[in-house]
C-alpha cells in the first residue's frame, strides 16, 4: 500500500571588506564559531509511537484526514478482509470506529479526495474494480465508481488534487499502467512502467511520483523509477541495495525513505533506505528494531506513520518516523 530529505544547512560566507585607492584593503575579521554552537544536520529517527492498535491489521488503507489518521479495511489476524473504518488519534493513540464501507477489502490503494476517503480496488478474495468512498463527516460509506480494470496490490500517490494509481494485479498479470483521477469516478491512463509490478512502494516528491521496488509475482525488483506527470515519462532514478516488495515509502524533508518490506524469499525485512531525489543516491540507514512489511503508511504533521503490518503474523504496532536535530 500506499503510502515524506535530510535538511541541508548552508554554510555562511562573510563578505569581503571594500577597498579604495586611498588605503589598502582591510582583511575582514573572521571570528570562528565555537564548535559547540554549530548546528548539526537533522537525522532520521523511527521508533514506536508509545501505543498500539487494539487489534492487529495489515494491508489496510491509511490516510491523514485533518489531525487524525483514518484506517480502512485490511486483513485481521485471521487473514480475513475487513470493512471497518477507524480514526486513530496520533496524540494519545485512541482508536474509534467511524463506520464501514460497503465491501470488505485488502490490498487496495487509498487517497483523500475532497472530504472523503476513497478506496481504489482491492477485494475480499479477488481484486475488484470497485471504487468506494467514506464520508468522514457523515460517517457513511458508498460505492462511487469503477476502475478501468479490476485491481488489487495497487499503490497510490497524490500530487495536488490528482491521485495516481500505480501498477497492481488484475487477477492474471501484474500491471504496468499508471492511472490518474481527480474525482475517483473518471480515470486517464497517463503513464506506463517498463514492466508490470505489484506491491510497489510509492510516494510523491517535487511534483513527481516515485516508485520503489515491487514484484512481478515471481521476482522482486530493486529499481526506483520516477514518473513525471508533465511528460508522462517513466525514468530510472536509482537502484536499491536489494530487491524489495511490500515496503512503505514516504517523504520527509524532501528525501525519500523506503522502509521494511519483503525480500525475494517473502521474508519481512528491517531495512531503511534514504533516496536523494535530486541525485538518485541511496543511503542505507540504521535498520528497524524488528522487520515489518505491509504496513499502512501516511504522512501527518512532518511525521510518517507506519500502522500495523506483518512479520510472519499480523501485528498491531505503530511506528513514527521523523527528522530530529542533534543537540547543539
Amino acid at each position: 500500500m500506499r503510502r515524506g530529505p535530510i535538511l541541508a544547512l548552508a554554510a555562511c560566507l562573510l563578505a569581503a571588506g571594500c577597498s579604495s585607492t586611498a588605503a589598502p584593503p582591510r582583511r575582514p575579521n573572521r571570528t570562528p564559531t565555537p564548535r559547540g554552537a554549530q548546528k548539526r544536520p537533522a537525522h532520521f529517527v523511527i521508533s514506536p509511537a508509545g501505543f498500539q492498535l487494539p487489534a492487529p491489521v495489515q494491508r489496510e488503507v491509511a490516510e491523514a484526514v485533518g489531525n487524525s489518521i483514518v484506517l480502512a479495511g485490511g486483513l485481521d489476524s485471521a487473514g480475513t478482509s475487513t470493512d471497518g473504518v477507524f480514526s486513530l488519534d496520533p496524540q494519545g493513540g485512541h482508536v474509534s470506529q467511524l463506520g464501514t464501507v460497503p465491501g470488505a477489502f485488502h490490498d487496495a490503494a487509498g487517497a483523500v479526495v475532497g472530504s472523503k476517503l476513497v478506496v481504489f480496488g482491492g477485494g475480499a478474495v479477488v481484486g475488484t474494480d470497485h471504487v468506494q468512498a467514506f464520508d468522514v463527516g457523515a460517517r457513511k460509506g458508498s460505492f462511487i465508481g469503477h476502475l478501468p480494470v479490476a485491481l488489487s496490490d495497487v499503490s497510490s500517490a497524490t500530487i495536488g488534487s490528482t491521485v495516481y494509481l500505480v501498477g497492481g494485479y488484475d487477477g492474471h498479470t501484474p500491471q504496468s499502467a499508471i492511472y490518474a483521477t481527480t474525482n475517483g469516478t473518471s480515470f486517464r491512463r497517463v503513464g506506463t512502467m517498463p514492466i508490470g509490478l505489484r506491491y510497489t512502494a510509492v510516494t510523491a516528491v517535487d511534483g513527481s511520483v516515485v516508485i520503489a521496488g515491487g514484484t512481478t509475482g515471481t521476482t522482486s525488483v530493486n529499481t526506483v523509477n520516477r514518473f513525471d506527470p508533465g511528460t508522462g515519462h517513466v525514468t530510472l532514478l536509482a537502484h536499491l541495495p536489494a530487491p524489495v516488495a511490500h515496503a512503505a515509502a514516504f517523504v520527509l524533508g524532501g528525501q525519500i525513505y523506503v522502509v521494511g518490506g519483503q525480500d525475494s524469499e517473502g521474508n519481512a525485512v528491517r531495512t531503511v533506505m534514504r533516496i536523494d531525489p535530486s541525485t538518485g543516491g541511496v543511503t542505507r540507514l540504521r535498520p528497524l528494531a524488528q522487520p515489518v512489511s505491509d504496513a499502512g503508511v501516511t504522512e501527518l504533521n512532518d511525521q510518517a506513520w507506519l500502522v500495523g503490518g506483518w512479520r510472519g503474523s499480523t501485528v498491531s504496532q505503530i511506528l513514527v518516523a521523523r527528522l530530529a536535530h542533534h543537540p547543539a
